[in-house]
């Protein structure tokens, strides 16, 4: 279990602010006064690294140097791949407190919502899109990371778009984020403490310190404490974390820096959707009263479950409701992964409700350190050796799972055993809890070498070079328990063990979870699902909850990855013509986990083994690119790379089979443009990629009909229990980006993309495997299916067939189509201004921001060639005001600063899928929300 957090945090967090402003206050009086750029001056010349990005030489809004082009400390008018950067100052202004909120402002990026069944938001910290293709890569210090980061710790933001085979051979093709954190500064004490309130409880602490001793040590301590709500009801994150970076430089050549950081998280997420209507065919209907116990009224089903229903607020106990009816259907599109149709109608489901209740939420913690040593062997060749480990837990509650977040009416005038129903005719939301747990490690070695070649001074039109070696290995371990589903303990107390066996695993003995609903209460429990975690049954009616393993999925994986990179930078014609070039070669080899036990009793499954045989995939990529410097203030660039991703999963529709590599394969080109002395930076650029074997799933609803079918034929081994497949697509565009620092009072970051990408070859194992068994099926399509244990409602083999090739033809309606969730158009802009000295608004700044969102793929029109549907286009507009001036008593820095997020408050639901009937899912636009900070530095 996670440590919860405590008061205790609150006030350690306090002491050390408050040992902050003591040290500082303390060292002033003592007369040892340390502004920036002061300290111990090391009379020896240090050269600067190569491996490090030197973030002091951003300039407002634009950077002025980069990694990730070359893995070399690249000037970003000499890179030829495409790099956005957001600056510190940037992040500042728009007030952005992590990576999620940055994205708002990224070029042709932004946060991925096709994930239908809602799992991987709960799941992980950010999934997003770049350049249209889903999941694009997240790094910390050019290593691999898990999750999203809090800007507390964040100096600047690199956005690589497009395939980037010396940056990383493995990876998607869209591209990478990567995250370059706070480091020690040598020669600099510096301290900084910000506090913000905002919207909806929003409470924020961070603090900054820096200090150095002689020009050879320093050390940095960052700390956060964040806690706050948001509009929907029981969403809530909660962050305390800490980070701490040491650099020290025992000798002229060498360098040892330490990155570290702690994070303890808690926080409950409302899916970005409106809950499921599974109650319309009974409203529509009149929302009529069964009089007696399973007597058939319009509009609803019968109940076919034994599983028992708790509802803690009744009094009523455990029951089971067999027999009963239920509202339990709604409009559905077969084809759009059978999504059933949101609730839009907040007179019905208020906006702000989050039915899946308190308890949907999760802990989690994660702690990272990284060691880096460089050394200067010779005047031009510079090693560096770097070890970096992350480990995260997770534990996630999930008392409602995929689209059972739904609202349901209670038809029953009658209790099972002749009472009286005191909830007849109410709204309801119920639930059958899961918990899920993941224990991950990953551990980065890296070698890297520079070498600088300067053949000018043997003749000009020799040019100078720069060479990099990199030798990189990665484990990554995945040491998870599993997922574990609510049931009855005790199931012999049930008194029938025809209907309630020992089996832990049957879905009889499930616990679904139930409550009645009343959005005007002041009882905020009875807006959404009761806390699970805070009603235990124990033994009432006979159920004792708990939560068992009732699948085989836990895991214990090792995954290794051997990486080789070599890489050339060279500058010709007084560094008029740059090129890259790279090749890299990147081996994986995985050790999977199998051989679980069940208990012969219970059935649950145990832990599974490590194997000790693993899988091999390897892959060769390679980069190169110019840029040519035509003028002082005209370039042209072009690059083409390549990478792969191994898909680990394996196909049951392939005998088990590994789907084999994804790969990528990009080209860039275009113009750059520095005008006014490079307060203007301007970047046009074309570009093509390709995504081939991309890896996808399928609704349950597709494997539940074909696995119905087996049974019914009495091949129940033939089920399918893995189900992958694979995608490709093909995708080009525009892009367009400007950076002005006209005066040192007005800066301003603007961008904008157009963006085409086609799909092809969806499910191609899928359509086989149909095609192989599609004649054994048809023999027996007059057959009663088998849809024991699920809510499938095909009376008939012919029927479940039928639906599963509805699903099939619905997928393949896109391939040579625009891609599901494709937005053809983005832009962003953001502008500050900050009054001059002498004028009457001295101190002021003021800024703004738009974001604009064209129209996005949100289905297709089987009525008319399958032509693509639209949503509506939005746009989203922020501003910032600012106050700063110094506090001359102890010569403290200060600035509050106001964000305003969607200033028109803009509420529209934005589509997300269709059909030319209707529009089937919709997600939230946050409201309007403000932000106060004030810094203070010292």
């Amino acid at each position: 279990m996670i440590p919860h957090h405590s008061n205790r945090h609150l006030l350690f967090l306090t002491c050390a602010l408050g040992c902050a402003v003591i040290a500082h206050v303390r060292a002033q009086s003592a007369g040892q006064p340390a502004p920036a750029g002061s300290g111990t001056r090391d009379s020896e010349a240090v050269t600067l690294s190569p491996f490090v990005v030197q973030t002091d030489k951003d300039s407002g809004y634009a950077a002025s140097s980069t990694l990730a082009g070359s893995r070399l400390n690249t000037e970003l008018k000499d890179t030829p791949a495409a790099i956005s950067v957001m600056t510190r100052d940037f992040l500042m202004d728009i007030g952005a407190v992590n990576v999620i909120e940055a994205l708002n402002y990224a070029m042709n990026t932004e946060k991925d919502f096709s994930d239908f069944t809602g799992n991987g938001l709960y799941s992980n910290d950010i999934i997003f899109q770049m350049r249209g293709f889903v999941g694009a890569s997240l790094g910390r210090n050019y290593f691999g990371w898990f999750g999203s980061h809090d800007s507390y710790n964040v100096e600047r933001l690199d956005f690589a778009r497009g395939p980037n085979s010396i940056l990383f051979g493995v990876g998607g093709p869209g591209g990478i984020v990567n995250t370059t954190t706070k480091q020690a500064q040598l020669r600099r004490d510096r301290s900084e403490v910000q506090l913000r309130i905002g919207s909806w409880d929003d409470h924020r602490a961070a603090l900054d310190v820096n200090r150095s001793r002689g020009g050879k040590l320093a050390a940095r301590v960052n700390a956060i404490w964040h806690e706050r709500r948001t509009w929907r009801d029981f969403e809530y994150y909660d962050r305390l974390g800490g980070a701490f970076a040491l650099t020290y430089r025992p000798f002229k050549n060498t360098t040892v820096r330490l990155d570290s950081e702690y994070a303890d998280i808690k926080e409950s997420k409302a899916q970005p959707w409106p809950a499921a209507d599974r109650l319309s065919p009974w409203l529509n209907a009149g929302s009529p009263i069964s009089p007696t116990f399973g007597q058939s009224v319009p509009g609803t089903g019968s109940n076919t479950s034994r599983a028992v229903v708790y509802d803690p607020a009744s009094g009523l106990g455990p029951i089971v409701l067999f027999g009963g009816r239920n509202s339990n259907s709604g409009p559905s599109a077969v084809g759009l992964a059978n999504n059933p149709i949101a609730i839009t109608d907040e007179n019905l489901l208020p906006r702000r409700t989050n039915l899946a209740g308190p308890s949907f939420a999760g802990e989690q913690y994660f702690y990272n350190y990284a060691v880096f040593v460089e050394q200067r062997l010779l005047e031009n060749l510079d090693v560096e050796a770097a070890f970096n480990r992350q480990h995260e837990r997770r534990h996630t509650v999930r008392p409602i799972v995929f689209d059972g977040i739904a609202l349901r009416g209670d038809p029953n005038a009658l209790l099972p055993d002749g009472r009286r129903n005191p909830n007849a005719g109410r709204y309801y939301v119920e639930g059958t809890g899961q918990i899920e747990n993941r224990d991950q490690i990953r551990d980065d070695f890296r070698l890297t070498a520079s070498y600088a070649l300067d053949l000018t001074r043997r003749n000009p039109w020799f040019g100078r070079h720069r060479f990099a070696g990199l030798l990189s290995r990665r484990d990554s371990e995945n040491q998870t328990p599993g997922t574990f589903a609510a049931r009855n303990l005790t199931p012999q107390l049930m008194n029938n063990l025809a209907l309630y066996p020992a089996d832990l695993t049957s879905g009889n003995n499930a616990i679904v979870r139930r409550t009645y609903l009343d959005f005007s209460s002041e009882n905020f429990g009875a807006r959404g699902l009761h806390d699970v975690r805070t009603n235990p049954l124990t033994g009432q009616n006979g159920v004792t909850s708990g939560y068992v393993r009732i699948a085989d999925n836990a895991r214990d994986e090792l995954t290794r990855l051997d990486s080789m990179m070599g890489a050339l930078q060279s500058a010709f014609w007084r560094d008029r013509l740059w090129l890259t070039g790279g090749v890299r070669q990147d081996k994986q080899r995985a050790w999977g986990s199998s051989g679980a036990e069940r208990d012969p009793v219970t059935r649950v499954w145990g832990l599974r083994r490590r194997n000790q045989v693993h899988t091999d995939n390897e892959g060769s990529t390679r980069t190169y690119g110019a840029v040519f410097h035509a003028t002082k203030w005209l370039s042209f660039y072009y690059n083409n790379s390549n990478n792969f991703l191994p898909n680990s999963q394996r196909s049951d529709l392939v005998d088990g089979a590994l789907l084999g590599n994804r790969t990528g394969e990009g080209r860039d080109a275009g113009l750059k443009l520095r005008l006014l002395d490079n307060r203007v930076n301007a970047n046009l650029g074309w570009y093509e990629t390709n995504d081939t074997n991309r890896q996808v799933g399928i609704d349950n609803s597709w494997t539940n009909h074909i696995n119905a079918i087996w049974r019914t034929l009495g091949q129940p081994e033939r089920q399918i229990s893995v189900f992958a497949d694979s995608q490709d697509l093909s995708g080009h565009g525009y892009e367009f980006e400007v950076t002005l620092n006209v005066t040192s009072q007005w800066r301003t970051s603007f961008n904008w993309s157009i963006t085409q990408q086609i799909t092809d070859n969806q499910h191609p194992r899928t359509l086989a495997y149909m095609g192989q068994h599609r004649p054994a099926w048809e023999a027996q399509g007059t057959l009663d299916l088998d849809r024991t244990g699920t809510t499938l409602t095909a009376p008939t083999v012919a029927a479940a067939l039928q639906n599963a090739q509805f699903i099939m033809d619905a997928i393949q309606a896109g391939n040579g189509n625009i891609r599901r969730g494709l937005r053809k158009h983005s832009g962003n802009i953001f502008t500050n201004y900050n009054f001059a000295r002498e004028s009457a608004l001295s101190g002021f700044g003021l800024g703004g921001g738009i974001n604009y969102r064209g129209k996005n793929v949100v289905g297709y029109d089987s009525t008319d060639g399958n032509r693509p549907l639209y949503s509506v286009d939005y746009m989203i507009v922020n501003a910032m005001l600012r106050y700063g001036r110094k506090l001359t008593a102890r010569k403290i820095d200060w600035r509050i600063q106001l964000n305003i997020d969607n200033v028109l408050n803009e509420d529209d639901l934005l589509v997300t899928d269709a059909n030319e009937v209707r529009a089937y899912r919709f997600v939230y636009q946050n409201p309007r929300r403000w932000s106060i900070s004030s810094t203070f530095g010292f």
